[in-house]
């Protein structure tokens, strides 16, 4: 849980308490809960008391407040949960076979992989429901398990009334953050691992360091290497694009790349991110 969320957890409880005039019994059980080392626990607690017992507090905000924490506990859980340790255990496995980084995406992972991917969120939502389970929120953790849209929508005008609505994220830093993950995949590529190494070579520089801008002074033979590996670059992006349903961002790489790295690099300058080596030699240089 974030410092974000204790601190709107805390004001929400603050500004409970001092609608309190009188001291009923559950006001107790309110403090009681508060006075422990455990965060999510406290706040589990609090939110059900003041849902239970107070005709004050608003029971959507009671809710979120019990989700929030759940997920929390469970996410603690999966750390040291038997049954996931032994599925991740067989990904990495599978994963170091294959030849796959721990960070990498498996974009063709055979079915065996995938089920073992499907397992770890069967898991993860089982965890879920027991600690709802547990702290008597049986309802809750039939949706958890059954339902999960109407799960969330059981959270969300909690949500929305603690924190407000999302703010929209800009078009361009959504394009810039779809096509970077799009970018991540497509540099994996071997053949386009092998063009980048070469460029490396030409310019005597390591992975991490950035290779010089294009000048008139540039070698033919970079200017030649450089225009090839763009090239496939974008072919391996526009691949991945469609196969995200992404069609239309990749029908734009395809008819105008210039404009497409053009609104790349907008985006990236607006989500104020900075860039790598690989966001520094698009074709609007």
């Amino acid at each position: 849980m974030t410092t974000r969320d204790l601190l709107a957890i805390a004001d929400t409880l603050k500004n409970q308490t001092d609608k309190m005039f009188s001291q009923p019994p559950w006001q107790d059980l309110l403090l009681a809960s508060l006075v422990t080392t455990d965060r999510e626990h406290g706040c589990l607690r609090s939110a059900q008391i003041l849902r239970d017992h107070s005709p004050d507090f608003d029971a959507d905000k009671a809710v979120f407040m019990v989700m929030l924490s759940v997920e929390e506990i469970a996410m603690r859980r999966c750390d040291t949960d038997a049954e996931l340790l032994r599925i991740r255990a067989a990904i990495a496995a599978a994963e170091k076979a294959a030849g796959v980084g721990p960070d990498d995406e498996w974009e063709d992972a055979p079915p065996e992989v995938g089920a073992l991917y499907e397992a770890i969120q069967r898991r993860e939502t089982e965890l879920e429901a027991e600690v709802l389970r547990e702290y008597g929120e049986t309802e809750l953790a039939g949706l958890r398990v059954n339902d999960y849209d109407a799960y969330l929508a059981k959270r969300e005008p909690g949500r929305l009334k603690i924190y407000g609505p999302v703010p929209e994220l800009d078009a361009d830093i959504q394009f810039y953050f779809i096509v970077g993950s799009a970018w991540d995949t497509a540099n994996k590529n071997p053949d386009q691992q092998r063009l980048l190494r070469a460029i490396d070579a030409k310019y005597g520089t390591k992975e991490d360091e950035d290779w010089p801008d294009l000048d008139d002074q540039t070698p033919a033979d970079i200017l030649e290497l450089r225009g090839k590996m763009e090239t496939h670059r974008d072919q391996l992006i526009a691949a991945v694009l469609r196969k995200r349903g992404k069609t239309d961002m990749a029908d734009s790489l395809e008819k105008d790349s210039m404009s497409f790295w053009e609104r790349y690099f907008s985006g990236a300058e607006k989500a104020k991110t900075p860039t790598n080596k690989s966001e520094t030699t698009g074709s609007c240089e």
